[in-house]
This record gives C-alpha cells, sequence and structure tokens, in this order.
C-alpha cells in the first residue's frame, strides 16, 4: 500500500513540474525584439500627458586613477511628454541612428532569463554584434558596431525598462582622439496612467581629446514626477538624453 502510494505521489510531483515547466517557455530573443521596435514605431504618434518633473544632473571629472578631480551637481524643474520611446526615436533619427529591423541585424540577441524589476516580469536579453559587424565607417555606426551589453523589456508592454550598453574594445577616432571605455546606462519605470518614465541614466567616459587624456562620469536623476495641468506654462521641456 505504501508503495502504491508512493508511486501516486511521484506521479503527481512528476505532473506538477512538468507544468511548471511548460508555464515558463518564453519567447525566443528573436522574436521579442521586433515586438520591441515596433512598439517603439507604435508609440511615435501617440500624446500621453505631460509631466513636470526634477532633474537633477552630477558631473564628476577624473584623474587616470580614477580619484574626482572636479564635480558640477545641477537641477533644473522641467516640464515634459513622457520620456520615452518616441523620443527616443527622434533623438535617434537625428543622429542617424532607426531603432528598426536594419538596427536589430546588427546584433545576436540571446534570451538570458527572466527577472522582476519595479514589481513587472520582464524579459533579460543579452546582445553583442555580429561576427563580422556590418560594414559602416561613421564614427556612430562604429560605436554601433562595437556595442555590447544587456536590455530589460517589459513582458506585457515591451517596452525598455532597462538597458546596460559598453563597448566591447576600444576605437580610435581619426584625428579626433579614441575612446578606451564608454558605458551607458538607463532604467524607466511605468507610472499608474501607462506612461513609462526615465528615472535615472549613468553614463562613464574614459579616452582621449586630441592629446588630451580625458575620463569623467555623469549620473542623471528624474524625480518627482507630477501630471501637468493643460494650461501650465513657465517650465521649460527637456529630454533625457
Amino acid at each position: 500500500m505504501q508503495t502504491k502510494h508512493l508511486k501516486c505521489w511521484l506521479f503527481l510531483v512528476v505532473c506538477l513540474l512538468a507544468r511548471s515547466l511548460g508555464a515558463t517557455q518564453y519567447p525566443s530573443a528573436e522574436e521579442l525584439m521586433p515586438r520591441v521596435a515596433g512598439r517603439v514605431h507604435e508609440s511615435e504618434g501617440l500624446q500621453g500627458p505631460s509631466y513636470s518633473f526634477t532633474k537633477r544632473t552630477t558631473r564628476e571629472d577624473l584623474d587616470d586613477a580614477g580619484r574626482v578631480t572636479g564635480r558640477r551637481v545641477q537641477f533644473k524643474m522641467l516640464r515634459s511628454r513622457p520620456i520615452g520611446p518616441a523620443d527616443d526615436q527622434k533623438w535617434a533619427s537625428t543622429y542617424g541612428v532607426d531603432f528598426d529591423r536594419e538596427l536589430l541585424t546588427r546584433y545576436d540577441f540571446t534570451l538570458a532569463g527572466a527577472s522582476m524589476l519595479n514589481g513587472r516580469n520582464t524579459f533579460e536579453i543579452a546582445f553583442q554584434p555580429k561576427n563580422p559587424p556590418v560594414a559602416r565607417h561613421h564614427i556612430l555606426n562604429r560605436l554601433l558596431n562595437h556595442a555590447a551589453g544587456t536590455l530589460w523589456v517589459d513582458e506585457e508592454d515591451y517596452e525598455i525598462v532597462k538597458a546596460q550598453v559598453e563597448l566591447s574594445e576600444p576605437i580610435s577616432v581619426a584625428m579626433l582622439g579614441a575612446i578606451n571605455k564608454l558605458s551607458f546606462r538607463f532604467e524607466r519605470s511605468r507610472s499608474p496612467d501607462g506612461s513609462w518614465l526615465t528615472r535615472s541614466t549613468e553614463a562613464f567616459f574614459r579616452g582621449r581629446r586630441l592629446l588630451t587624456p580625458a575620463q569623467f562620469r555623469q549620473a542623471i536623476v528624474y524625480s518627482d514626477y507630477r501630471k501637468s495641468e493643460p494650461n501650465q506654462v513657465g517650465l521649460p521641456t527637456s529630454c533625457a538624453f
């Protein structure tokens, strides 16, 4: 009798495990990234509510040993529509970067897992340049061809919630200098009304401008988001990047 009960329990456990494993089957990175790009383009025509917010920018200049040689902190009260894909796309188009399928062909994407960020489920997607990279000679394209990192994509909205990007190797910039290290990260969160708001960005640069070594880091924190009244004026607008 005990053996029979044991078999029943083992059968139940196997069924539960199979059901659990089946529930955690995620789409591939190749399926997810076109959805993210589609979300970017869909948001271009949307007119969300305007927000007032505080922008705190901290920049630190560093010496060769990483010691702080100068520090500047700036506060601004600003007003803008949600800082999200539409704004990022305007910036990207200005500098010749279009978040579309052509850009996606530059990289190999891998679904690294899933995690919870700010109470929402996200897909964790690692990316790296294809080998060989897409042939481009413009400096921005050269940066893109050497960029690698991780994206966190919201499981429901397909918004990029968080990103960490850095150069995979140093690059030279002709007569202008060289970039030995460059990293960038940002994080966003979803407001109750569905707007995606940038919460923070961080950047680090180490390289050479002409013959002068340069090294600095910059952190921007966005806080105190409040919906603005339609007739509210007097505050300048801003974009996250």
